[in-house]
């Protein structure tokens, strides 16, 4: 089955433990601040190539917003308190891969976590996105 056609919970993960550690560990030696470049380069790596990943997560919650969120003032809370891990387990990813994409949904408006859930501030941009539009 090609990679493309693939569910998204069938796709291996793309990270290196080694380079995760590495860059772990340089960043405890030489600390965050000196390490940032490094470490915003590869957030942006995975925000270009990692567009499953960011589907993956942007339908699973649509699907949460449809089962269970109330709208306020043209917004959607979704109250479902998840930990990073059980929402990483939940889309097929790790919990760093999980942590970049609801990262970049929060910068770019389109999420915000809230007290015991998070609130889908823009759907229609999310709909557009999860369909694959950049």
């Amino acid at each position: 089955m090609s990679d493309s056609i693939k569910h998204w919970a069938d796709r291996e993960e793309r990270g290196s433990y080694w380079l995760m550690k590495l860059t772990a560990f340089a960043a405890k030696v030489l600390g965050r601040r000196l390490l940032s470049p490094v470490l915003y380069g590869i957030v942006l790596y995975f925000f270009l190539f990692g567009r499953t990943a960011r589907q993956s997560a942007w339908q699973y919650q649509q699907r949460l917003a449809d089962w269970s969120g109330r709208e306020q003032s043209g917004r959607i809370h979704v109250p479902l308190a998840l930990s990073r891990q059980e929402l990483a387990d939940l889309v097929g990813t790790t919990m760093e891969t999980t942590i970049r994409v609801m990262t970049s949904l929060r910068q770019g408006g389109l999420v915000e976590p809230a007290r015991r859930g998070v609130v889908l501030r823009d759907r229609a941009a999310l709909e557009l996105v999860a369909a694959g539009s950049p």
